[in-house]
């Protein structure tokens, strides 16, 4: 399922975690700080090269701690988006916490996603 608002939107994966993927100027993304520039009317217009992300737990509405002591990521790069979405598919229901495996493993990916997106922009310069 998938859910879209004026700053992002939500995906909910089979397994009922929930990804929520936030762009807007007041999110940790390329936009933050525009506050004094004016949003499109047509939501559909608004890019980013980068998004914020929480992930939620099935039923609770808690988030899953994606970094020790960090619920929400920001800045992550908008290529990683569908590598993202895969892996959440294999989180267990429920049993994201401290010490599980598969998160992890996931902070492991987000960790490498961050050092690839900063070689990228490294080449790119």
């Amino acid at each position: 399922m998938i859910t879209h608002g004026e700053r992002g939107f939500r995906w909910t994966a089979p397994n009922g975690y929930t990804l929520s993927v936030q762009y807007g100027k007041t999110n940790y993304c390329e936009r933050r700080g525009q506050i004094g520039q004016t949003e499109p009317k047509d939501a559909t217009l608004i890019e980013s090269p980068d998004f914020e992300m929480a992930i939620f737990y099935p039923n609770y509405g808690e988030f899953v701690p994606l970094q020790p002591y960090e619920d929400v990521l920001g800045w992550v790069p908008m290529w990683a988006l569908p590598r993202i979405m895969q892996q959440m598919t294999y989180f267990d229901c429920g049993t994201m916490t401290e010490g599980c495996g598969v998160l992890a493993g996931f902070r492991d990916t987000i960790n490498k996603i961050r050092k690839e997106d900063e070689n990228r922009c490294k080449q790119q310069s």
